[in-house]
């Protein structure tokens, strides 16, 4: 059975983000262990560019991350679902993503501590319908680049002040992870 770990990180538990997440994994809850991470419910320190990751790969500062970093090295499928904040995403996850400096230090160094390969996939929201997701995809990018998965799709979903995710009849949310 796959290991799916999914990095909410919206603020909002209940709104648009939240409602693509829980219909996107309805298509793969009988076949996958899914496990759900409230980033904002976490706490992590941003990273403090101390380079004490420099030597092993591992950062200096404990909290949640170590955790995460275990729970993101077991899982199959990673799925991050944020809001689109300024063409970028959460500050939540933006915090997550830069505390993921340790595990990059770490491939510089050959001390590999995400090892197994995954796949990864991105859900995002906007309320503007001329939302742009540029930056927020090119995070993404390198953050999967980091953790050794695969950038295998994105679902991106603009206009949500008008049109809310719920009443939105034109995604195909089952068919997103397959």
């Amino acid at each position: 059975m796959k290991k799916v770990l999914i990095l909410f990180a919206s603020p909002r538990k209940n709104g648009n983000t939240h409602f693509v997440t829980v219909s996107v994994i309805k298509g793969i809850e009988y076949e996958a262990s899914i496990e759900w991470i409230f980033v904002s419910d976490l706490k992590i320190s941003p990273c403090s560019a101390c380079n004490g990751c420099e030597p092993s790969g591992i950062c200096i500062i404990e909290d949640a991350m170590t955790e995460i970093y275990k729970k993101t090295n077991e899982a199959d499928i990673v799925i991050v679902a944020s809001p689109l904040y300024f063409n970028s995403v959460s500050a939540q996850l933006k915090i997550l993503i830069d505390r993921y400096q340790a595990i990059y230090a770490g491939k510089q160094n050959s001390k590999i501590l995400i090892d197994k390969p995954r796949k990864g996939y991105f859900i995002c929201t906007a309320g503007s319908p001329k939302a742009n997701f540029t930056g927020a995809k090119m995070v993404m990018e390198l953050f999967f680049k980091t953790m050794n998965a695969n950038y295998s799709g994105d679902l991106l979903i603009a206009d949500t002040d008008k049109v809310v995710a719920q009443e939105n009849k034109n995604i195909d949310y089952i068919s997103f992870l397959k």
